[in-house]
This record gives structure tokens, C-alpha cells and sequence, in this order.
């Protein structure tokens, strides 16, 4: 399998509230395995749960494309020749599940950390195909000729009113309860995950992020930054955050953007 080359980064900003940052991402240039997590619940909580989910998201889909598998006891062997990897949707799909049952279970049993919860979004590039997992309300956006596309769909209670006709996409930027979210990591024994597949093309460009961006910057605004300051991710991740406080950095910013050299 080819190689894909990319130019990827990601920055997290504190904001110009919070009194700490509870988002977390990583970055696998190598797997091409790229996460952001907003936590909830709490300073300890939410730092916690957001780190966590990342940590084990990336080690899952790390394990699930091995040559090597990973035993009942956590020791890794030699995959039989006859058991193929599972597809790389399904793997990221499981990784996130992974994360899931893992946050969960490091909320039961510590009671300090009982009510926490992350949002998650990844993005994991496979041959010629851009997979996407996603929990929440973070999201993950496509930049292609020029055209910004939001790829994911926010599990939150005023997005749900949209979908029903309730509310219009307008109402529901400035709506009071548009922090409520419908879906998150850790809350239950297990969730669902939304996953999508996009057939890559040469100068795409990905940007997962945090609401701490979103809630700040609405997709026009976005789609300017990323005409006026080009395709380089260092620059793109720097000029975002930097926007997002300046409109008034009322929460957590994160941003990864990964764009796609060659193929």
C-alpha cells in the first residue's frame, strides 16, 4: 500500500475563560491516525476523560493494524496468517467503542470522577479513503476546491431540533441550550459512533476541532481563514486559534489539520 504524504499539525489553546484546558489531540504521522477530545465534568474530569479517550483510541487503531494481535491478557502475539485485519472503518469504529468502555469504567470506579464525558472525533487515512469516527459535538471538516464541507453531524439537543424542523440553523448557533450534548464518550457502557468514509483527492485538507473553535468561528468565517492563510497546517492551526480569542476565546480551542500531499 502507497504511502500517503501529508502535512499534518494540531494546537490547544486554554481560551480566554476557562481556567483550564480540557481538550485533548494527537497526531500519528506515521498511522495517520489524528484525534481530538473535548472533556466534560468537572476540571479533573473532563482533562482526564478527554486524554484518556485519545490515549486509547490511538493505541486501539495502533493494535487493530498490526501484523501482531493483542490477547485477552494484553500480551501481543503473531496473528494468524488466516485472520485478516478488520476493515479500516470497523477498526476505528471498535477503537472509539474501546474508548468508550474505558472512560466509563474509570468514572465508576472513582467517585470523583462519576459524571465525566468527552466528546471525540477521528480521522484515520487508509489508502485512498479518509475514515471518519465521531462522538458529540467536535467535528471534523472537509476543505476541498475551495468549498468547506462539515463531514460530521453534531450529537447535540438543539441540532436534534434542527433535524426535526423545530429550529433553524440560525436559531440553533445562538440557542442557550446549544452546549447540550446527545452523545458522548464514558457516559454509558457503550455508544454509538457515527462513521463516514471519503474518497480522498490530491489537496484535500481535514480540520477536526473542538466547539471552542466553532462556537466562535461559523463556517464562513472559517472558510476565509483558510483562503486568506493557505494550506500550511502550522500556519491554518495558529491563525485559528488566534481568531477564536480574539472573538472572545470563551472556551477550549483545538484544532488538527491534516492536508493530503500526494497520494
Amino acid at each position: 500500500m502507497t504511502m500517503l504524504q501529508v502535512d499534518a499539525d494540531g494546537k490547544s489553546d486554554i481560551g480566554k475563560v476557562r481556567q483550564a484546558n480540557q481538550d485533548a489531540f494527537t497526531l500519528d504521522r506515521e498511522r495517520q491516525i489524528y484525534v481530538v477530545a473535548d472533556g466534560m465534568g468537572g476540571h479533573t474530569g473532563g482533562e482526564i476523560a478527554s486524554q484518556q479517550a485519545v490515549d486509547i483510541t490511538l493505541s486501539m487503531v495502533r493494535r487493530l493494524t498490526s501484523t501482531d494481535a493483542v490477547d485477552g491478557d494484553g500480551e501481543t502475539t503473531a496473528r494468524p496468517k488466516t485472520v485478516a485485519p478488520a476493515p479500516p472503518e470497523q477498526q476505528l469504529v471498535e477503537a472509539i467503542q474501546a474508548a468508550n468502555a474505558h472512560v466509563f469504567r474509570l468514572a465508576a470506579e472513582d467517585r470523583k470522577l462519576h459524571g465525566m464525558g468527552t466528546t471525540l472525533v477521528a480521522l484515520y487515512l487508509n489508502g485512498s479513503s479518509a475514515h471518519v469516527g465521531s462522538v458529540g459535538d467536535s467535528r471534523v471538516y472537509l476543505w476541498r476546491n475551495h468549498q468547506l464541507r462539515q463531514v460530521t453531524h453534531d450529537h447535540s439537543l438543539v441540532n436534534e431540533y434542527v433535524r426535526l424542523g423545530t429550529l433553524s440553523a440560525e436559531e440553533a448557533s445562538t440557542h442557550p441550550l446549544k452546549h447540550i450534548i446527545s452523545r458522548a464518550i464514558g457516559v454509558h457502557p457503550t455508544v454509538e459512533v457515527d462513521h463516514f468514509a471519503v474518497a480522498l483527492k490530491p489537496d484535500d485538507l481535514f480540520l477536526l476541532c473542538s466547539d471552542g473553535l466553532t462556537n466562535m468561528l461559523d463556517p464562513n468565517e472559517l472558510a476565509a481563514i483558510l483562503t486568506s492563510v493557505g494550506s500550511d497546517a502550522s500556519a491554518v492551526c495558529r491563525e485559528l486559534i488566534q481568531r477564536a480569542n480574539t472573538k472572545g476565546g470563551l472556551d477550549n480551542i483545538t484544532a488538527v489539520v491534516v492536508r493530503c500531499l500526494s497520494m
